[in-house]
């Protein structure tokens, strides 16, 4: 809106003593909409901010959880290959000697137990530890 020089100059200086005592700055019709505009973009923004972290996060508990299974399913195949190696060299085998063999855990023992199935003379000379 144009005002005269002279009621521009009073609206100002009345402006100013009001923000003073209201401690209310005034904001023009084009700082509301850059704010309003601004806040949009931010919005928008961090949404696509959001779905890219969770994509991350996502593929990385999935990786995850797949090498744990992964680890499991290995873990329990060469549990089971002690076993049916022992068990076709030696005969059939104690549950208390499969639940010890079940309780190992580390893949490398495993590994190494798997290649002295196939190598002991006798199933007493099969040791897990």
């Amino acid at each position: 809106m144009y005002l005269p020089d002279n009621e521009q100059s009073l609206f100002v200086e009345d402006l100013l003593q009001l923000e003073e005592r209201k401690t209310m700055p005034y904001v023009t019709t084009f700082e509301r909409y850059g704010l309003k505009r601004g806040k949009v973009l931010g919005r928008k923004l961090g949404r696509k901010e959001g779905r890219l972290e969770g994509l991350q996060e996502g593929r990385l508990e999935g990786l995850q959880e797949g090498e744990l299974k992964g680890m499991q399913i290995a873990k329990e195949t060469l549990q089971k290959s002690i076993i049916d190696i022992l068990s076709k060299r030696f005969g059939m085998i104690s549950g208390r000697f499969c639940k010890s063999i079940q309780s190992v855990d580390d893949i490398d023992k495993l590994t190494e137990l798997v290649a002295r199935a196939g190598s002991v003379e006798s199933l007493k000379e099969f040791s897990i530890k």
